[in-house]
């Protein structure tokens, strides 16, 4: 288990570079942001919640503006109202339904954690209707394939 928290803290920040090369490239760039709060959302164990959730914050700000704090935040806060729906969750359509959310509420948390600390972030760009519909599309399977993958898979919750 040591070895799965020491490579998800070197692999985070590669992960949110992997993101930022692919926006360039690709025509509807998929958020790997949101996917990673999809899996912590419904799938991650909760003890662990914290410390995924902070390896990915730092991750995040090593590439993107803004702290490790604000990062935290906006990533936290949309997990955080996710997690009491974590039992509802279990169907592909309500899986899109979450990406959804997270589509719309990452950026929007983001920016006004931002605001109110009066730093930028580039990276969290305002929701479009095209950009919630790929990630309701996309986040799903790569959630799936997140959640199969080391070193995320050590941290899945195992369902009864």
């Amino acid at each position: 288990m040591i070895l799965a928290w020491i490579v998800w803290f070197f692999l985070v920040p590669q992960l949110f570079w992997l993101d930022r090369v692919l926006a360039g490239t690709l025509v509807r760039p998929l958020d790997l942001g949101l996917a990673v709060c999809f899996v912590l959302a419904l799938f991650a164990r909760t003890r662990a919640l914290p410390a995924l959730l902070l390896a990915a914050a730092v991750g995040r700000s090593l590439i993107d503006d803004g702290s490790v704090a604000l990062h935290f935040l906006a990533l936290g806060v949309p997990v955080a109202v996710l997690l009491p729906a974590r039992g509802v969750f279990r169907g592909i359509v309500w899986q899109a339904s979450a990406a959804a959310f997270l589509a719309l509420a990452v950026p929007r948390v983001g920016g006004f954690f931002a605001r109110i600390t009066h730093t930028g972030l580039d990276a969290v760009e305002p929701s479009t209707v095209a950009s919630v519909v790929w990630a309701a599309i996309l986040v799903p399977p790569v959630g799936w394939l997140m959640r199969q993958l080391p070193p995320l898979a050590a941290f899945v919750e195992v369902e009864p």
